[in-house]
């Protein structure tokens, strides 16, 4: 998705999406599954974590990094809800 709205596509730019994902999505499941916490409000503070980090690794503006961060969201929020 980064690659996509960043028209750009190169293994640092998958790299860095990578680590985000790891380092958000692990806590995040556990939070959801521990404590029975609504899927939206996890989703919305792992976009709160994530934006700021697009922001440092990717290098772009906060509002690219908002439009990143929602993007890559709901494309995985609405991944979860169907499967």
């Amino acid at each position: 998705m980064a690659a996509v709205i960043l028209r750009r596509s190169d293994w640092r730019l998958a790299y860095n999406v990578l680590l985000i994902n790891a380092l958000t999505n692990p806590p995040a499941m556990a939070a959801a599954r521990e404590f029975d916490v609504n899927s939206w409000l996890v989703e919305g503070l792992v976009c709160a974590v994530e934006v700021p980090l697009y922001r440092l690794r990717l290098r772009v503006s906060w509002r690219l990094a908002l439009v990143i961060g929602l993007a890559t969201n709901a494309l995985s929020a609405s991944a979860g809800i169907l499967f």
